[in-house]
């Protein structure tokens, strides 16, 4: 498996590029693979996705990104 995050983020496994999901969680899934090793805080994660200004409910839309890259990462082995 490898994740590609020079030019479009690509996600591949087995040959074959996976679906990442939309913006949100395109730029989760990037954050955590330019993290790699390393604790990513929630907050970098917001402020990653929002910037300055996120929403209320934005701690709990990250945990939806992080739960579909986890499904995404267990169906691709």
């Amino acid at each position: 498996m490898a994740l590609k995050i020079l030019g479009p983020l690509e996600l591949v496994a087995g040959g074959d590029s996976l679906d990442l999901g939309g913006p949100r969680q395109q730029v989760v899934l990037a954050m955590l693979g330019l993290n790699v090793n390393s604790v990513t805080s929630m907050d970098q994660l917001i402020e990653a996705v929002w910037g300055e200004h996120p929403p209320l409910t934005a701690r709990g839309q990250v945990q939806v990104c992080i739960s579909e890259i986890r499904k995404l990462l267990t169906r691709a082995g």
